[in-house]
């Protein structure tokens, strides 16, 4: 497929389109369209964070998990890139008022993407990770 779009750059364009403030969003590459949409979950949801419904024409499994801040803290990573990690796994420690909580990763994978530096403060439901589930 000529004019093909790699993960990475998928995964970039999601998280651009996460933070911005569009509702919807179209792009033909080639002969696949890539649509993105913000939706509201059916629950209340605490943190804010909307979900994204992702369709690159042909049906794709899901390929990356988002591991979420939970609150507002300053991030301490504690995995690095390509890291193996298990559901117990402490990923990150998430700072407030010099108490540090560690994060646990809840999901088997590999740590794909660090999306936020350490020292960065972070808010809730700020994506933190990206996490390629184990088959």
């Amino acid at each position: 497929m000529t004019g093909a779009i790699s993960d990475e750059e998928l995964d970039a364009f999601v998280q651009i389109f996460e933070a911005s403030d569009w509702d919807r969003v179209e792009v033909v590459i080639g002969d696949r369209a890539l649509r993105l949409a913000k939706t509201e979950a059916s629950a209340p949801n605490r943190a804010g964070r909307v979900s994204v419904n992702v369709d690159t024409g042909p049906a794709r499994k899901p390929d990356r998990v988002e591991i979420l801040a939970p609150h507002i803290a300053t991030f301490r990573s504690a995995a690095a890139l390509g890291a193996r990690v298990g559901k117990d796994t402490e990923i990150c420690l998430l700072e407030v008022l010099r108490v540090a909580t560690p994060l646990r990763a809840g999901v088997d994978g590999i740590v794909r993407n660090i999306c936020v530096a350490d020292g960065d403060l972070v808010e809730a439901g700020q994506p933190l990770f990206l996490v390629e589930p184990a088959a």
